[in-house]
């Protein structure tokens, strides 16, 4: 009808005069047998319908749908041509008419085929390898061994003279004699300067690998696998989190791993005696070059350990002695039942011949086998000329649909199609996300044979007679009929003999020693030769970009957002703790990694020093211009001869898409024509006046290139003939960088202290306290949550409702405006309703959810701001709502992108609405625990939150005075105090009870003792004798060997039914292991009720400068000493490890507290001291400068409370007003 709707018209109102019926038209007319099908589907009415209303309604549907850049861009696909010739069938397999052409094919010059460096192993179970020996294993859209670069499955072997090697140049990279050989499902790898050979099969028929390792000489064994067992989703969202929920498990010569949802794999091993490691933390002894490090007597020993269960950072791995000549056998299964019948099949005596002589049944031929090798090496290490993209000037909507696709234009050979969509169907088994586009013309689909052989071998491939020769130019690889072969042999031959500088050590002045390193007076020093077990991490943000980086090298460099926003890749892996860059200085003989040295952590600066007979110099990493441009800034003080000076980056922006490049003298740009992110690489001056950058996909992490597949994506970036001097290296999204000189750079570099200053300045007995309170906790809620929002182990990136806001209350002190247009946006963030979004990243992508307290936080932080600085204008201020329809009742949450309301509100009525939306009232009279609280890891458990309605009282008895309505918030809070007097149970308070009536919390429940329900009863000033008891009560979850508190006890098994929570393993996070935020709370409510025993007791536990002073807990923790961590485990194996660090809360509640025991509180230019401080901390000092006047205030134990300004003692007064340019000293005596 929208091609000629009179003719239409006329045909449809002929139609009805006989095939139309009481539903409508009928279904169809059978000319065949001259036969009308009087029947009637609905959904084929339906479909009439709408384009009936798409004609009337001016193409109000195809509008609709195209209005979307993602479906816009398949428009080609969709529209069928119309056919304005007929051609002649003149035998079976060809036809011929009369054409005129639109594309002429003949034009097209193909690239110049390179030689395959890979490997697909084709069928169910499909394995990648590549030259090296990385890869991965993909089956039934599960990636068994993590595709990422570098990964794979590993043998190392230790001989009797202590030398370690593998058949595989990866991962080792020693220049050894290494030979590779491909062929259709087998490949095989040789080292010959060792006599070592593995030979890695497949089977269509079995779903799994087989390696068979054969040596020269008797050697010991260490063999593992990247484990990842996931969806490629999962993956890029949170591995780390991912990583938790595997368990693994060991039965004579198995080694199993499964996930909750029943998908598991099994390694066995043949002919060799083996010991299962399948934690990287019990397989490799310290974090970063492990490979190069590996220590076999390590690895033995936890061997011996029971290293089966719940992990960290799973592996299938084992060690075994004296082996000579085995088998490893990896397969797959969806569940349990299937992989063993799997695994039934190797017990046979011929299952090895069988997978020796597997062949690939995918009816493809050789030649086609070897040619889809490298379509699939080109798709999977792909790159884009950005002057081919300029010559298609397409749009961005144009390219979406059609990067990483293969074009081929069909010209009437049955035969190469049919190959063709052979080798598409085995690239979808790969796990790559290809397209394939098959162009024709508009006569060819008369005879119907390409639409046959499509459906038939490659059904998801596309078929377009429309736009050719735009498919043409925007596709990513151009098929022509014939194919280059080549040979599959191949030698990787050892580069040039050049030897490895390692600095030496620096001596420092060590302040206190702790973790791995010391505390000096210019940061805390980790010295070059001291290893650690996970990676020393810095994250270095502002409110542009950032990155972050580790004792290692930088794990990733961002610009905007973190998790979206990467222009580098990120490992993502603490344990191998691969860097994003590398920084090399190398000469004819000789070479130096420039980030393996001495590494210095400071507050928005990492120092690194390297020291040696060839080079000395300081390397220094910042950000500027508000973090979008990351500084590399290379100190030279000495060079022993001619070298040049290298970085390299592995460019990778965002999580998707496809990047184009190019490259102008000192510069390299790189744009993602998907998401339409931007970077770009620069170096800029040094003293050669030579510098140059390049676009490689050869970037290793060493300074030389080996005979190998292009492992990667890069920029390079280089200085010629370095000397004494200076040489920076920046990225970043800034688009006038490659104008900026370098007193450009380090006039922006003087600013870096201006930033995040920590307002206050302590001096304690304890040292420890000072160095954490003074130099790095202001640091990390800045740059790791107020700004980065990210963390080695965490890089969400997005804005959490209740994060955010806590973290506002300790960073109103360092930037009250920042805190003031945090808490508006806040603000913006609430629905109409009066509930929020629990997530979101900018402006509005973020999820709506039942949790039932994050609306709270708001007038909660608007009040404390309020009282802060004055700024009560602050409720006057107008901001919109979000609006959306409200989830349904099946619904637990949606991500969404709502609209905005045209009218805005007060933030006064956006606090009160956000009460009124809190205040929904149970049985009990407490308040709805809707899909969980702030332990969110409870949301499967309908019933009242005990801790809520406790927070509730906390926040209006703070808010009230703010509010329209003070004297009806007044009765609410008698209302709920009354009802939790109900939840006090024998001598705690419990923490849920539910909707059947049960309490959760409570003895012989299934969490007997939650500490945030203890904390919080003291807070909202409950019955004081009942909080004395509840309090002692909660002390109960500290441990004193550990030195950890746990959240709750005892933690939830496996099969409960209260939410998430019994996902994680016993001990991990919200389920038993110490969470530090509700550590802190319960901290903070001791130094409130005057339990300073137990207060002082957390405050040393809890921090991380003082905790890791200790040799014990800092092997059992692992993690960095200057920051507080998100958890602490607490059963089991994993006893004492660290969780995560940076990302966390309780960096913010930690600086609360202390300020709270110092009892320094500031009302505009009112100080107010109501000191709650331990006698061990008598003689402390606090210095700080508020309202213009200089405070210094000092701390006397005494048998009443007193203070002496400027040398007067007072009593019965705690606050002053502080004048403008005035100095206080102040003396407090407390009891």
């Amino acid at each position: 009808m929208t091609v000629n709707c009179k003719k239409s018209f006329d045909n449809l109102k002929k139609l009805s005069e006989t095939f139309y019926g009481k539903y409508g038209f009928i279904e169809a007319i059978d000319f065949s047998k001259n036969k009308a099908v009087r029947s009637f589907m609905a959904h084929h009415l339906g479909m009439s319908l709408v384009a009936l209303t798409n004609v009337l309604k001016d193409n109000y549907f195809s509008e609709l749908y195209f209005d979307c850049a993602k479906t816009k861009s398949s428009q080609p696909l969709l529209t069928e041509p119309i056919c304005i010739q007929k051609g002649e069938k003149i035998g079976q397999e060809s036809f011929v008419y009369n054409r005129t052409k639109e594309f002429d094919y003949d034009k097209v010059i193909t690239d110049k085929m390179i030689e395959p460096k890979l490997n697909a192993h084709f069928g169910k179970y499909c394995l990648v390898i590549n030259d090296f020996g990385e890869g991965y294993s993909y089956s039934d859209g599960t990636y068994i061994c993590r595709q990422r670069d570098g990964g794979g499955s590993f043998a190392l072997f230790k001989n009797k003279n202590g030398e370690t090697y593998s058949p595989t140049f990866s991962p080792l990279k020693n220049f050894d004699d290494y030979f590779v050989e491909f062929k259709q499902n087998k490949s095989i790898f040789e080292n010959k300067t060792h006599g070592a050979k593995m030979s890695v099969y497949t089977s269509p028929l079995f779903n799994g690998e087989m390696r068979h390792f054969k040596l020269s000489e008797k050697c010991d064994a260490a063999f593992w696998a990247d484990l990842a067992l996931n969806y490629l989703d999962a993956e890029r969202g949170h591995q780390t989190f991912s990583d938790m929920m595997i368990k693994t498990e060991f039965d004579k010569d198995k080694i199993y791993a499964s996930r909750r949802d029943g998908r598991c794999v099994c390694l066995k091993v043949k002919g060799a005696t083996v010991k299962p490691i399948t934690s990287k933390e019990d397989f490799f002894k310290y974090s970063g070059d492990v490979f190069k490090n590996f220590d076999f007597e390590y690895a033995f020993k936890n061997s011996e350990k029971n290293s089966v269960g719940d992990v960290l950072f799973p592996i299938l791995g084992f060690v075994a002695k004296d082996v000579e000549q085995f088998d490893v056998i990896i397969c797959y299964g969806k569940d349990r039942l299937e992989l063993e019948k799997q695994l039934s099949r190797t017990e046979s005596i011929s299952f090895k011949d069988f997978m020796e002589k597997a062949y690939m049944d995918v009816q493809m031929s050789e030649k086609t086998y070897k040619f889809t090798q490298t379509i699939i090496q080109k798709l999977l290490f792909k790159e884009y000329s950005i002057d081919a993209l300029k010559e298609i000037g397409a749009t961005q909507s144009d390219i979406y649909a059609r990067t990483r696709t293969m074009f081929y234009y069909y010209s009437g050979n049955n035969a190469a199609l049919k190959e063709f969509a052979l080798m598409y169907r085995a690239i979808l088994s790969t796990g790559i996300n290809a397209s394939f586009v098959v162009a024709y013309h508009d006569e060819d689909s008369y005879f119907r044979p390409i639409r046959e052989i499509i459906q038939k071998y490659a059904p998801t491939a596309y078929l377009v007679s429309e736009n050719i020769d735009t498919w043409y130019k925007t596709a990513f690889i151009v098929l022509k009929d014939d194919m280059t072969v080549w040979t599959n042999e191949q030698y990787i031959k050892s580069s040039p003999n050049m030897t490895e500088i390692k600095s030496q050590d620096v001596t420092v002045e060590s302040e206190f020693k702790s973790g791995n390193g010391d505390f000096t007076k210019n940061g805390y020093v980790l010295k070059a030769s001291y290893k650690t077990q996970l990676p020393y991490s810095n994250v270095i943000c502002d409110k542009e970009g950032g990155f972050i980086t580790t004792n290692n090298g930088p794990a990733f460099y961002y610009a905007k957002n973190s998790r979206l926003g990467k222009i580098t890749s990120f490992y993502q892996d603490p344990v191998l703790c691969k860097s994003c860059a590398n920084l090399f200085v190398t000469s004819s003989d000789k070479w130096a990694n420039l980030f393996k040295c001495n590494y210095t952590v400071e507050p928005g600066l990492t120092r690194r020093i390297f020291k040696s007979d060839y080079i000395d110099c300081t390397v220094e990493e910042y950000v500027i211009f508000e973090g979008r441009l990351c500084v590399t800034e290379v100190t030279i003080d000495k060079i022993s001869c001619p070298s040049k000076l290298v970085m390299t980056f592995n460019s990778k922006l965002g999580d998707y898409g496809e990047e184009i490049y190019r490259t102008v003298q000192d510069t390299v740009y790189v744009h993602n024509v998907v998401t339409g992110q931007t970077a770009l690489f620069r170096c800029i001056g040094g003293l050669s006046g030579k510098n140059l950058a390049k676009f490689h996909t050869r970037v290793f992490d060493f300074p030389f290139e080996t005979k190998s597949m292009d492992v990667k994506h890069g920029a390079t970036l280089e200085f010629e003939n370095v000397k004494k001097g200076r040489y920076v290296f920046i990225c970043g999204s800034m688009p006038s960088a490659d104008t900026l000189t370098e007193e450009d750079v380090f006039i922006e570099k003087t600013k870096i202290n201006d930033r995040a200053k920590n307002k206050f300045k302590i001096e304690t007995p304890f040292k420890s306290l000072d160095i954490l309170f003074n130099e790095y906790l202001v640091p990390q809620i800045a740059n790791s949550r107020f700004y980065g929002r990210c963390g080695y182990y965490q890089t969400g990136g997005a804005f959490g409702f209740r994060d955010i806001l806590q973290d506002c209350i300790s960073y109103m002190f360092i930037d009250p405006k920042a805190v003031k247009k945090v808490i508006l946006d806040c603000a913006a963030h609430q629905y109409l309703e009066g509930d929020v979004q629990h997530w979101w990243h900018a402006p509005r992508h973020g999820v709506r959810t039942r949790i039932s307290d994050d609306k709270l936080f708001l007038p909660y932080v608007a009040s404390i701001y309020a009282d802060y600085t004055g700024d009560t204008s602050i409720f006057s201020e107008k901001i919109e709502y979000l609006t959306s329809k409200m989830l349904d009742n099946n619904e637990k949450s949606r991500y969404e992108v709502p609209e905005v309301t045209v009218f805005k509100e007060s933030l006064l009525a956006h606090c009160e609405k956000a009460i009124s939306n809190a205040l929904k009232y149970g049985r009990h009279g407490l308040l709805d625990l809707g899909d969980g609280d702030w332990n969110d890891a409870i949301d499967n458990t309908k019933g009242e939150s005990v801790w809520l309605t406790m927070f509730a009282i906390v926040v209006l008895n703070r808010f009230k005075k703010y509010s329209e309505r003070p004297e009806l918030l007044g009765g609410e809070i008698i209302r709920m105090k009354k009802a939790l007097e109900k939840a006090f149970v024998y001598d705690r308070f419990a923490r849920i009870i539910k909707a059947d009536g049960r309490f959760l919390g409570v003895k012989d429940s299934e969490i007997e003792l939650d500490a945030i329900s203890q904390a919080f009863a003291c807070f909202a000033n409950l019955s004081p004798s009942k909080v004395e008891t509840a309090l002692n009560t909660a002390f109960e979850l500290y441990d004193d060997e550990l030195k950890i508190l746990k959240l709750l006890s005892p933690p939830v098994k496996s099969d409960s039914k209260l939410g998430y929570i019994a996902d994680y393993p016993e001990g991990v996070r919200e389920n038993g292991g110490q969470y530090t935020h509700g550590a802190i709370w319960l901290m903070l409510a001791y130094l409130k009720q005057g339990m300073y025993g137990k207060a002082l007791t957390l405050l040393n536990s809890l921090n991380p400068v003082q905790r890791l002073s200790d040799e014990k807990l800092n092997e059992l923790y692992k993690g960095e000493p200057y920051v507080l961590p998100a958890d602490i485990y607490s059963k089991g194996k994993l006893a004492g490890h660290m969780g995560w660090s940076w990302y966390t809360g309780s960096a913010s509640w930690y600086y609360v507290t202390v300020l709270y025991m110092f009892g320094i509180v500031l009302n505009g230019d009112n100080l107010t001291i109501k000191p709650h401080i331990p006698a061990e901390l008598s003689g402390s000092k606090i210095y700080f400068t508020h309202a213009g006047a200089n405070c210094e205030i000092e701390y006397r134990k005494s048998d009443s409370f007193c203070l002496a300004i400027n040398g007067t003692r007072y009593v019965g007064i705690d606050s002053i007003k502080l004048e403008q340019g005035k100095c206080y000293k102040i003396d407090v005596y407390f009891p």
